[in-house]
């Protein structure tokens, strides 16, 4: 007796280490390349299966050193700049963004349409660009998103306390689609400019 309630102790622990280990992945960042001294956009995806009506979504990024937020809220027109929608987001969401400083230096992101629940348009798709700069010394770093919460329709937390974090680098260097070898060094042209 003694040998198989051991046996079933045993199993509960080994079961309840697989589920520990095993975090949901719902967000992902595309990768970041920033020149030292320029600004770039930080794109996060949602790659989320679930049979459950999205409605809300939030999470707190975290910067490497070097790396500051451009993002800021335009009283005027009512809007942040800086903080694009995506895909994925209904207008009703898009709208209504929250971007929030924290104590700790990160900074919380809200998606929710607080009136109507409206859903997300899918779980999988770009979720939000957020624009940063880059300090003139920046080399490279690693960012972090934590805190990551899903809700359903019902408003109910969908995997709550198994939603991994998310690491992503951050590599010093031209923008993508920037070569700088490839410039036009030809000046004939610019001779009837210059009398």
């Amino acid at each position: 007796m003694k040998t198989l309630r051991t046996l079933f102790t045993c199993s509960l622990l080994l079961a309840a280490s697989h589920m520990m280990a095993d975090k949901v992945q719902v967000l992902t960042v595309d990768p970041v390349t920033i020149e030292p001294g320029g600004t770039s956009e930080i794109v996060v995806n949602m790659d989320y299966d679930t049979d459950e009506t999205v409605v809300g979504c939030s999470f707190a990024i975290y910067f490497p050193e070097g790396i500051t937020s451009a993002v800021y809220y335009d009283e005027e027109e009512d809007e942040w700049v800086g903080l694009t929608g995506g895909d994925i987001l209904p207008k009703s969401i898009k709208r209504q963004l929250n971007y929030i400083e924290q104590k700790d230096g990160g900074y919380l992101l809200l998606f929710i349409d607080m009136k109507n629940k409206t859903p997300f348009l899918s779980t999988h798709g770009e979720l939000i660009r957020i624009k940063i700069n880059a300090s003139s010394s920046f080399k490279n770093g690693t960012g972090e998103l934590k805190k990551i919460s899903v809700s359903s329709a019902n408003s109910v937390s969908l995997d709550q306390g198994n939603i991994a974090d998310v690491q992503f680098d951050f590599n010093s260097g031209p923008a993508p689609g920037h070569d700088p070898d490839e410039l036009d060094t030809d000046i004939s042209s610019l001779s009837n400019v210059i009398y």
